[in-house]
C-alpha cells in the first residue's frame, strides 16, 4: 500500500502527484529502468496503478491508496521494484519514525548514527544525502519529506508479494521519497553501536507470468 498526504491545497494537485510519481526497476548495482504506470509493456514487464481517495483525516490534507500491479512476461533476475515520488523542490527535512530525525547540536551527539546531509557535504560513513532501509526497522513504515511548500509522505505495509519493504529518500536537486521491493539498505547498512558495514541489496527472481 502506498499513502501520499499533502498539506497545502492546490487545484489539480492529485493529477500532478500521478504524474510524478515514478515506477522503476533497479538492479543490484543501481541500474535503472523506467516502467509507465499506465499498462503499456516495457523491457518485458507491464504495470498499472490505479489511485483511490481516501478518507479525511485530522492533518491531513488529502491522502490516496495506489494499487501497483507488475506483471514479468519472461523469467528475470537480479531487478527489485521501486516506487519514486520527486518533491516539489529541495528538501528541507526527511523523516522515518524511529530512524531519521531532526539534527541534533553537535555537541548534544555522543554516538553516530544514520544523519542527513541535506548539503551533500558529507562527513563520515554514517552521513549521507540519501538513504534506505528495511521497513521493519522503523516505528511506523512510513517516509516524509518536507520542502518549502509542502509535506508529502509515503507509507507500505512491511512485506509485499517481493519480500521485505524498504524505505527511503535522496536530498539535494533531485529530493525525493522511495519505496523498495524488496528492501534495499544503502549507502552502508546501520548494525548499531556506532557502526556501518556494507549495504545490503535484495532483489527478486521473476517468473514468466508473475
Amino acid at each position: 500500500m502506498l499513502e501520499l498526504a499533502e498539506p497545502l491545497h492546490q487545484p489539480g494537485r492529485t493529477a500532478e502527484l500521478q504524474r510524478r510519481l515514478e515506477l522503476r526497476l533497479i538492479d543490484r548495482d543501481g541500474r535503472i529502468r523506467l516502467l509507465p504506470a499506465e499498462g503499456r509493456r516495457i523491457g518485458g514487464f507491464r504495470a498499472t496503478a490505479s489511485w483511490h481517495p481516501l478518507a479525511a483525516i485530522e492533518g491531513i490534507e488529502r491522502g490516496w491508496e495506489v494499487e501497483l500491479s507488475i506483471v514479468s512476461h519472461g523469467a528475470r533476475d537480479g531487478w527489485g521494484l521501486q516506487v519514486v515520488l520527486p518533491l516539489d523542490g529541495k528538501a528541507t527535512r526527511f523523516m522515518i519514525p524511529g530512524l531519521i530525525y531532526d539534527e541534533p547540536p553537535a555537541a548534544a551527539r555522543r554516538l553516530r548514527y544514520p544523519r542527513v546531509a541535506l548539503d551533500g557535504v558529507v562527513a563520515d560513513s554514517l552521513t549521507s544525502d540519501r538513504w534506505a532501509f528495511r521497513a521493519d526497522r522503523a516505528s511506523h513504515t512510513v517516509v516524509f519529506g518536507w520542502t518549502g511548500s509542502s509535506c508529502i509522505a509515503l507509507a507500505t505495509d512491511e512485506r509485499s508479494a517481493l519480500g521485505a519493504s524498504g524505505l527511503g529518500f535522496g536530498a539535494g536537486d533531485g529530493s525525493h521519497l522511495v519505496l523498495n521491493f524488496p528492501a534495499r539498505e544503502e549507502p552502508v547498512t546501520y548494525v548499531g553501536h556506532d557502526a556501518p558495514t556494507l549495504p545490503e541489496i535484495q532483489t527478486h527472481h521473476w517468473q514468466a507470468g508473475e
